[in-house]
């Protein structure tokens, strides 16, 4: 399936509108009263959305609704490594994170929650007046609903302990933020209440949304589906992430062939992030990592897994002469990492659900579709799958896995899972940090550490009285 997008998109921002929401934005954001601010500021329908129009204005604004993936994620996984006098000289927006430190400092930005909110407020007072209205209201509702969703996850991932069924009716979830009323405090959900909510939701506004966007940072039925085959893989339900995976895929299948070349733009990103036919959702890091800044480069036991015909050895890396950075992204900026969804992704998802369920040939036959796109014309030997059980074909995909979405956050999510399952073939085990420089140092992070839930941000437990992960 070809897929096409607008390229010459502009994106149009209400700035009035955010203008008067920022000192909002801020006290939403804190969970805390603000009675006093708004007795002074309480004529602002002069200036808050109404229209289906302010309703796309609010959707396109893409520093809120796709800059939402936590960078702390990428430090703390085992995908680079840094020296121990690189790591003396790091400031403290990365060095906790890396060695894992049990009070690290984290922050978090619900702008993205409180546009979908927004947006959807203005929905409910609209009456679409005929059937393109409908359309609109319909679409714009889904794409709210999605970036909320998706934001949440987000915070799943990096706020709350890794999904396990047994014991996600008690562990702690995250604030399921769903009012523009900063009067209301919303207090943690349990982890269940939290992935049920999501899923919910993203089942819900299937019918709603387009087959695929106008432009990738929007939202389609394809992104819907997508989303829904990571959540449920970060919840170890094979069976629905296989499901979902699918259904993607029977929307959105384009792969962006390597041998065509990628062409380094100015920004040193190697691919054409807005028209790249492989995304089905554009999203960024919204904090930036220290790989590229800090010198911290991919680690040895990565590196060396590519093959010398592999075409990601160029189009990922640089060689800096310390040794290889990361590079590539699908993503706008070198150091704001891609962490949308793209077909490589759902591919491999399939994949391992298949060998999971011991449809090995169904398995191998997706890995080798991918990989034939990243490897030299006529070097790559496809896998056969009679030379592979069901574990070992779940392995090898992991291992690719790996390899094909480095550096979009979805590591951490794969090393939480993995150790959940207790299983030899798979799990991550116990993550060390040491350093050649200073071989008397030595961090560790063992599986399913409570470290594996960074600490609620201090500044909302203060105000609103949230729960703060145990320690």
């Amino acid at each position: 399936m070809k897929t096409k997008y607008k390229t010459n998109y502009f994106y149009k921002i209400n700035k009035s509108f955010i203008a008067n929401m920022l000192l909002a934005l801020f006290l939403a954001l804190s969970f805390s009263s603000c009675k006093k601010y708004l007795e002074e500021k309480s004529d602002q329908t002069l200036v808050l959305p109404k229209t289906l129009s302010d309703c796309n204005d609010m959707l396109n604004d893409i520093s809120a609704l796709n800059e939402v993936g936590f960078g702390q994620r990428l430090t703390a996984s085992d995908n680079y490594e840094i020296p121990w006098s690189t790591f003396n000289s790091w400031n403290n927006n990365h060095k906790p994170y890396y060695i894992w430190d049990e009070n690290a400092p984290t922050s978090w930005d619900f702008s993205c929650v409180l546009t979908a909110n927004t947006v959807l407020d203005v929905l409910d007072g609209i009456t679409p007046g005929d059937e393109v209205e409908q359309n609109k209201w319909n679409q714009f509702k889904g794409e709210a609903m999605f970036f909320r969703s998706n934001f949440f996850f987000e915070l799943l991932e990096v706020f709350a302990l890794p999904y396990d069924a047994s014991t996600a009716e008690t562990d702690l979830g995250i604030p399921l933020r769903l009012t523009t009323d900063v009067n209301t405090v919303t207090l943690r959900s349990t982890v269940q209440e939290s992935y049920d909510f999501i899923i919910a939701d993203l089942t819900e506004i299937i019918e709603l949304l387009p087959d695929l966007p106008s432009i990738n940072t929007r939202v389609s039925k394809a992104a819907a589906y997508g989303l829904l085959s990571r959540i449920y893989l970060a919840m170890r339900n094979y069976p629905m992430a296989l499901e979902n995976a699918t259904n993607c895929l029977n929307i959105q299948d384009d792969l962006y062939d390597y041998n065509d070349g990628a062409v380094p733009s100015p920004d040193y990103s190697n691919f054409h992030w807005l028209d790249n036919p492989e995304v089905i959702f554009q999203a960024f890091n919204d904090a930036v990592l220290g790989v590229w800044y800090e010198k911290g480069h991919v680690s040895t036991d990565l590196y060396n897994s590519y093959e010398t015909t592999d075409l990601r050895l160029d189009l990922f890396f640089d060689d800096v002469g310390s040794g290889p950075q990361m590079l590539g992204t699908y993503g706008f900026h070198y150091y704001q990492y891609f962490s949308g969804i793209a077909v490589d992704e759902i591919l491999l998802t399939r994949a391992e659900c298949y060998a999971r369920a011991g449809s090995v040939e169904l398995a191998i036959d997706d890995l080798n579709t991918l990989l034939e796109k990243r490897f030299e014309t006529g070097t790559f030997t496809p896998y056969v799958f009679t030379d592979y059980t069901s574990v070992t074909a779940t392995q090898l995909i992991l291992q690719e896995r790996r390899k094909e979405l480095i550096f979009r956050g979805l590591r951490w999510m794969d090393i939480r899972r993995l150790n959940k399952e207790n299983d030899p073939n798979y799990a991550v085990g116990t993550l060390t940090r040491t350093f050649a420089d200073n071989p008397a140092v030595t961090y560790t992070l063992p599986p399913n550490d409570l470290r594996y839930a960074f600490l609620i941000p201090q500044v909302s437990i203060d105000m609103s009285g949230l729960t703060q992960n145990p320690r």
